[in-house]
């Protein structure tokens, strides 16, 4: 597993925020280091987790809006999922801006 340098800060966030997993992270710094459109498969491959699992966890991330979906199978970040990862979003801004958004 290819360990990001910032995982271990984001590791108190895990357990903060219910919904978001240890890969969240790892899948997150991919598109952050990334700054493409990508499959769950490409993603998958670089990151040694399982295809189906990538996909779901990109759908979580949609969900929360930290990744979208330009088209059907495809993922990028977007600014909200890029500053969680660059600058520590607060997980309380998380959680405020899903609650604005619907």
């Amino acid at each position: 597993m290819c360990l990001y340098p910032r995982f271990k800060a984001f590791l108190h966030m895990v357990r903060r925020i219910e919904w978001l997993s240890p890969a969240d992270i790892y899948i997150l710094q991919f598109f952050v280091d990334h700054d493409i459109v990508l499959t769950p498969k490409v993603v998958a491959i670089n990151t040694e987790y399982d295809q189906s699992y990538v996909g779901k966890r990109c759908r979580t991330l949609v969900e929360r809006g930290l990744l979208e979906r330009p088209n059907r199978g495809q993922y990028q970040i977007t600014a909200i999922g890029r500053e969680f990862i660059e600058s520590g979003l607060d997980p309380d801004v998380l959680e405020t801006d899903r609650d604005e958004s619907g």
